[in-house]
């Protein structure tokens, strides 16, 4: 059975997961949050609950489960599952390296925290400050990168970029080299980086670690950007390169 759990915060879905599932628990309750997603053109964050004595999937609903799992890839922001069933926390975690949102597991104990964590989860560790003027975008970095940052810092270049042949130039900076949450998140990241790399005139990195110290030697071969590497506390002259005038992109 699932149900639907009240009393949650604005933007987050809360539902309960109980004794046998069956087709008509996913009609009723998650192809309608499905559908409002898509209608809002929203991202989830859901809280669900497993219970202890969840049963499984009827026969009937298993082909519908996976289907709306499917649908789901896309509009589904964040995911915190609060159970302390081991089989599921062990199954959750797995799919967690493989799903293109953030899914993360919680003990019964800890609903709160994972209440704080879908709330927070939109916002934090990650952001992009686009200059108009100067034609730079400076990305923030405190955490692993997940498959919907690389949507978002799309539309603001791809913003900038119908208007202009090239972004002058595209900063990043971090406390170290942050990562990927999943492996959808790294296979998003190579292919934002083949869809834009060409229009990208020069790339600064103000992280610290031995990594990006190197990315100029490994990748600069290979990418379109020029590329240099500063230390985080330097991030000012690394705007300041990215923006140099002898950067300037080519008008449309």
């Amino acid at each position: 059975m699932i149900t639907t759990v009240d009393g949650l915060p604005d933007g987050v879905d809360g539902i309960r997961v109980s004794g046998m599932i069956t087709r008509r628990d996913l009609e009723t309750v998650v192809v309608p949050m499905l559908d409002r997603a898509a209608a809002d053109h929203a991202r989830l964050r859901v809280l669900a609950l497993v219970e202890d004595g969840v049963d499984g999937i009827a026969p009937d609903a298993v082909w519908e489960d996976l289907a709306l799992g499917v649908r789901a890839t896309s509009l589904v922001e964040g995911y915190a599952m609060v159970t302390d069933r081991e089989p599921v926390r062990l199954a959750a975690r797995v799919l967690a390296v493989l799903l293109p949102y953030s899914l993360r597991v919680f003990g019964s104990d800890d609903r709160e925290r994972a209440v704080a964590w879908l709330t927070g989860l939109s916002r934090a560790g990650f952001a992009v400050d686009l200059d108009g003027t100067g034609g730079v975008a400076v990305v923030r970095v405190e955490r692993p990168l997940r498959p919907a940052d690389f949507d978002v810092l799309g539309r603001e270049l791809d913003r900038w970029l119908s208007d202009h042949a090239e972004l002058r130039g595209l900063v990043l900076t971090a406390p170290s080299t942050p990562g990927w949450e999943s492996l959808p998140a790294l296979v998003r990241h190579a292919g934002f980086v083949l869809e834009h790399h060409r229009r990208v005139r020069r790339l600064a990195l103000a992280v610290d670690g031995l990594l990006p110290e190197l990315a100029p030697v490994l990748a600069g071969p290979v990418l379109h950007p020029e590329i240099r590497r500063f230390h985080r506390a330097n991030l000012d002259a690394a705007i300041a390169w990215a923006r140099a005038a002898d950067a300037a992109p080519i008008g449309l």
